[in-house]
């Protein structure tokens, strides 16, 4: 553990790369909104040496219907270093 100025104490200061999951709505494919941002942000983490995993809905935005090509459950991909799997929350 590392303490800051004020002395607290950080949590998980002492390991330099972390396990991180994020959970969203829109995620690339997608090419407007917070899709780029989310995308960035994950692929940023992963470059820096996170492990990073994505659950995400199909992508659907703008056009408001599921991408071809995708639309399984069960199915993962990497995307810039980060496993994207799609989440069984928006069934």
């Amino acid at each position: 553990m590392t303490r800051n100025i004020r002395g607290l104490t950080r949590l998980g200061a002492d390991k330099p790369n972390s396990d991180v999951c994020i959970v969203s709505l829109n995620y690339p494919p997608e090419p407007t909104g917070i899709a780029s941002c989310t995308g960035a942000l994950a692929a940023g983490l992963a470059a820096t040496g996170h492990s990073v995993a994505v659950q995400v809905s199909h992508p659907h935005y703008p056009e408001w219907k599921i991408y071809d090509g995708y639309g399984r459950w069960r199915s993962t991909e990497q995307i810039d270093g980060v496993g994207v799997a799609p989440s069984t929350a928006n069934r």
